[in-house]
């Protein structure tokens, strides 16, 4: 893994790019959890979150960690490598206020939109 995709990696509650109901430009928190040397997001809101339509129309988003945005390529995956993903989401986020949150990120419609995102240059401050 390279620093971009460990900061991002690491960060707990990452920001997605969205274009909200309003027509405005903005950035929603979501999940990225890694799977062996790869970075997955699912959507919350299954195939009908906002984020997830744009990033998988354009086969890409930015991503906002702290000050850093990152500009990632979206893959769509689906249920591909599921165990591995739903054992990372388990790991990450099954504690704190978070844990209740997990069960939903789990479940067949949620996982059906599970992406691969991958870092592409350059990254901006």
């Amino acid at each position: 893994m390279n620093e971009v995709q460990e900061l991002i990696a690491g960060a707990e509650t990452p920001e997605v790019a969205t274009v909200k109901k309003d027509g405005r430009a903005g950035f929603v928190p979501f999940w990225v959890v890694q799977a062996g040397d790869s970075l997955y997001a699912r959507s919350h809101f299954g195939a009908d979150g906002r984020w997830y339509q744009q990033a998988t129309r354009h086969a890409a988003t930015r991503l906002r960690i702290g000050d850093q945005v990152v500009n990632v390529a979206v893959e769509p995956v689906g249920s591909a490598e599921r165990a591995a993903i739903d054992a990372a989401y388990r790991a990450k986020y099954d504690r704190g206020e978070n844990a209740r949150h997990v069960p939903a990120m789990l479940t067949d419609e949620v996982v059906a939109t599970t992406v691969r995102l991958t870092p592409q240059e350059p990254v901006t401050i």
